[in-house]
């Protein structure tokens, strides 16, 4: 009797044995898959470049005309009290007007591909045309406001910033596969530098599921040393700065180093938004609002690409005191506003239709099938296999156990119990990592006791068919089990 116990024994860790090695491979397989194979394959889709037929294909198509419904809108800060400014000292007292909202159309011409494809030449074109309906009821193009003297200005927001104020640029993509942990970096010729965008939350446009990312106000904090690089000396007193001293207050960017003429230009996030309370102290009408002035961009993490975006910038004079002129030796210094504008942009239905049935479907598909194939049934398989083992040592209960044994159980036990408890207190990124480890940690103890069991159970047939022979064991480790 003991003899079929044993040959039963050795026939179901032999099966167990095969379907672990069975379900780690398709958990090998499919994790490949998702990790390696699918982002390649998400790569060559989401360059620009062309199919095996020399058609562009779908990211080219998307990019050369985007359908993006995008809108340029401006609100101008028109100064009421510009007397009692030049000649009492007086605080600023503005309204802001707006929004002036124009329709953007965007095409990006392509000219020549190089031999390899891995470079485009092309002319991008923006055309900008008043839309009324978007705009505020008594706006019109040709409105005329009071601000502060064109002296300040060196006729250089007109035709140096207003023509160039692309920041987030419609059809841009950012990399595939982006992560909460994430920076998405930006870099903005028009002020000479790089911004960079963090996580916030996780959001849903048009049915796709996308992560929400915003400019933090570490951007224009110059008590970090990753700032210091973009200071300049400053010319005059202002703000609770000195003459001479190297960075203006936080929230504030001195972007007059960026052109030939050097004008004193200031930008900040809309009515100086995470600024210093010293900018603020001149404007007791400006009050910021986070979710109206914040800078945002939803992206879809698997592709890169965006799906909407708030582009908010405010555009500030930095005034002096001049005390040899008359007209302004009694001038308030500060940054003052003149205009802030949002370029904002959402992905339109037939980009999202377009996206659906040739990228995100595919991709989801893909995804399903690894997950239910490889993880899942692979995870299964393995669970049967330690399932079958438990069997082999705990159902014939005519058979010795020791201690090892049994403690490699508890240990099954509670691996497998953690796995499917930890899904339902962790994050689910947190999870899948905890899921692997502890698969791995599984594997191995369900082979140790296979191995373990299988050279016991010939040892004692071994034993069985030679009386002779004696296999004695230290009883201090040995358990009878009588049940």
């Amino acid at each position: 009797m003991p003899s079929k116990i044993n040959k039963s024994k050795i026939c179901c860790l032999f099966w167990a044995f095969v379907l672990l090695l069975i379900g780690a491979a398709l958990i090998v397989v499919g994790v490949i898959v998702m990790k390696k194979i699918l982002p390649d394959i998400v790569h060559d889709k989401k360059v620009v470049g062309k199919n095996s037929d020399n058609s562009d294909n779908t990211i080219t198509r998307i990019w050369k005309n985007p359908e993006y419904k995008t809108f340029m809108q401006y609100w101008v800060y028109n100064y009421t009290n510009a007397l009692e400014i030049q000649h009492r000292g007086a605080y600023p007292d503005m309204l802001e007007k707006g929004p002036y909202s124009y329709r953007e159309i965007l095409t990006n011409n392509v000219e020549d591909w190089s031999e390899d494809e891995n470079e485009v030449l092309y002319r991008r074109k923006s055309v900008f045309r008043f839309d009324a309906e978007t705009s505020c009821p008594t706006c019109k193009p040709d409105d005329v406001f009071v601000v502060p003297d064109i002296i300040f200005f060196r006729n250089f927001l007109k035709e140096e910033f207003l023509n160039h104020s692309n920041i987030i640029l419609v059809g841009d993509f950012f990399k595939p596969f982006v992560e909460e942990d994430d920076k998405l970096y930006l870099y903005i010729p028009e002020i000479c530098r790089s911004l960079y965008m963090v996580y916030r939350n996780r959001v849903n446009i048009k049915g796709i599921d996308g992560m929400h990312f915003i400019m933090p106000d570490d951007i224009f904090n110059y008590d970090l040393d990753y700032n210091c690089g973009f200071c300049h000396r400053l010319n005059a007193d202002m703000l609770g700065k000195k003459k001479g001293d190297v960075c203006l207050p936080n929230g504030l960017l001195d972007i007059s180093q960026c052109t030939t003429l050097n004008p004193p230009i200031a930008v900040s996030k809309p009515h100086f938004l995470g600024a210093a309370k010293e900018v603020l102290s001149l404007f007791p009408r400006i009050k910021p609002l986070e979710q109206r002035d914040e800078v945002s961009v939803d992206v879809e993490p698997n592709m890169g690409v965006v799906l909407k975006a708030d582009k908010r910038l405010q555009i500030n004079v930095l005034v002096s005191r001049y005390n040899n002129t008359k007209t302004y030796n009694i001038l308030l210094p500060g940054a003052y506003p003149i205009v802030w504008l949002n370029e904002s942009f959402v992905i339109d239905d037939g980009t999202v239709d377009m996206l659906n049935t040739e990228l995100f479907g595919p991709q989801k598909l893909v995804k399903l099938i690894c997950w239910i194939v490889g993880v899942g049934c692979g995870a299964l398989l393995i669970v049967i296999a330690v399932v079958m083992v438990v069997c082999a040592l705990c159902c014939c209960n005519k058979v010795r156990s020791n201690i090892s044994d049994k403690t490699s159980l508890l240990q099954l036990y509670l691996l497998i119990h953690s796995m499917f408890t930890s899904y339902f207190r962790r994050p689910k990124m947190l999870w899948l990592k905890t899921l692997r480890r502890k698969l791995l940690e599984t594997i191995k103890l369900t082979m140790i006791l296979i191995i373990r069991q299988t050279m016991g159970s010939v040892d004692g047939l071994s034993s069985k068919r030679n009386p002779n022979s004696l296999i004695v064991k230290p009883p201090a480790v040995q358990i009878i089990n009588n049940a």
